[in-house]
């Protein structure tokens, strides 16, 4: 459902605010958009299965059937080791992006399903609320990354953000199956610890710290020296300055 039906809307958005106008006005940049959002690989992919799944309804044909089996149990295996590898080749993240990744670490395992459970009566959605806070705690998939990287959407903040919801969410999930984890509300705890960092993390970078709302002027006068006051003339220099004007009278 997130392939077929969100990827796409949220492509054409991210192209249409990056888009500066073109030949051919308001149709023009439709055309552009809708050419990009359909060649996009997992628009492709995801046409291409179901387009197999239309002309092929008992199923593939053996061949491309066991080689389709063997993809797909090997892509998610592949996916993570390539992200893995990427997330390496980054040289590390800086603070802010940590922060960043927590903050939409919790937005995701928590906003989501509050979401879930608060828009299903509305939509009259009679699933079971488990059911849905268990689609609602799925992690961020590694497709994610490949789209902010692509794109340049901050794949430092996206690239930790994967594997980090993946752990959570696989903690909440089996939280409720497992009797120890159950009897202490494990996934209460967790999810409230998760809510302390994300809000933690965005008060953080939200509010502006001491140093920072500092003016740079008051910076610079801090930064320099202070200025050496001129030290009081010696008795003897006051004598010889008092007596000056007699030796010259002499003089004349």
């Amino acid at each position: 459902m997130q392939l077929v039906l969100v990827n796409p809307v949220l492509i054409g958005l991210e192209l249409l605010g990056s888009s500066s106008g073109g030949p051919g006005g308001v149709v023009g940049t439709l055309r552009r958009i809708g050419y990009q959002v359909g060649t996009q690989p997992l628009v492709v992919m995801t046409l291409a299965g179901l387009a197999a799944g239309r002309v092929y309804p008992a199923g593939l044909p053996p061949g491309l059937g066991a080689l389709s089996k063997q993809v797909a149990a090997a892509g998610p295996c592949l996916g993570f080791l390539s992200l893995g590898f990427a997330v390496a080749a980054m040289g590390g993240t800086s603070a802010l992006e940590v922060r960043h990744c927590a903050v939409l670490c919790a937005l995701k395992l928590l906003v989501m399903p509050a979401l879930y459970l608060g828009l299903a009566p509305l939509l009259a959605c009679s699933a079971d609320p488990a059911f849905l806070l268990f689609l609602a705690s799925m992690p961020a998939s590694a497709s994610v990354y490949s789209l902010a990287l692509t794109k340049g959407l901050s794949p430092r903040v996206i690239g930790p953000l994967v594997p980090l919801s993946m752990l959570l969410s696989v903690a909440l999930v089996l939280e409720p199956i497992v009797p120890a984890a159950a009897a202490m509300h494990a996934g209460r705890w967790l999810r409230l610890l998760l809510g302390v960092v994300g809000a933690g993390c965005a008060a953080y970078s939200l509010i502006p710290t001491a140093a920072a709302a500092k003016p740079a002027g008051a910076k610079q006068r801090a930064a320099s020296p202070p200025a050496r006051m001129p030290s009081p003339p010696s008795p003897a220099g006051t004598r010889r300055r008092a007596a000056s004007p007699r030796l010259a009278s002499k003089t004349k």
